[in-house]
């Protein structure tokens, strides 16, 4: 249990302050959030050397889609 919440701990307490704030706040801060997420699981995937199978695509996609999700914050906030 210990070793799940060492892992999985962040990312799950992140991804409920992230639907809070999808609920509640202007949606260029959801979309902040979002590009984080997707940042985030980026990082994991290119530090984790075995990442069935896709290798950097899987890193190339998470990348392109917290672009997308940045890009909207910014034009929203334009």
């Amino acid at each position: 249990m210990k070793k799940f919440l060492k892992e999985y701990g962040f990312i799950m307490l992140y991804a409920c302050i992230t639907c809070v704030v999808i609920w509640k706040a202007p949606t260029y801060m959801a979309n902040i959030m979002l590009a984080f997420y997707f940042f985030y699981f980026a990082f994991r995937y290119y530090r984790r050397k075995e990442t069935s199978g896709l290798g950097m695509s899987a890193v190339v996609i998470w990348v392109i889609g917290g672009l997308c999700f940045l890009g909207a914050a910014i034009i929203q906030l334009l």
